[in-house]
């Protein structure tokens, strides 16, 4: 299990004007370490994850049919380097007129794991 959100948490309560600033942790853990329920969630780390597949498959289906979400997959197996390769700092895009956008890895980082 990996959250790709946790980086951006501070931004978000920056931006949302959250009196509370959510630290930019990592959350990566092996599904065989999840708690057996959510009643088993006692220290920070603990999980608890309830597969939805409906829920999987709809929101699938309602990211895929948007042009905008097309975009952002090409952009992410462009731009993914297998470590140790380091990630390219910018990227160049093309859109369906052939105006070329260049497009920048902002410096989010984590501040740890939990």
């Amino acid at each position: 299990m990996i959250d790709f959100m946790t980086p951006i948490f501070p931004d978000i309560c920056v931006s949302s004007g959250h009196p509370f600033t959510a630290p930019g942790r990592m959350f990566q853990k092996r599904l065989s370490s999840m708690a057996l329920s959510h009643g088993h969630l006692h220290e920070e780390g603990d999980f608890f994850l309830v597969p939805h597949p409906e829920l999987t498959v709809d929101l699938r289906r309602s990211f895929l049919e948007k042009p905008a979400s097309a975009d952002l997959v090409n952009i992410c197996l462009h731009w993914y380097r297998k470590p140790p390769k380091p990630i390219l700092p910018a990227l160049h895009m093309q859109n369906d007129l052939g105006e070329v956008t260049k497009i920048k890895l902002s410096s989010v980082g984590v501040s740890g794991a939990w």
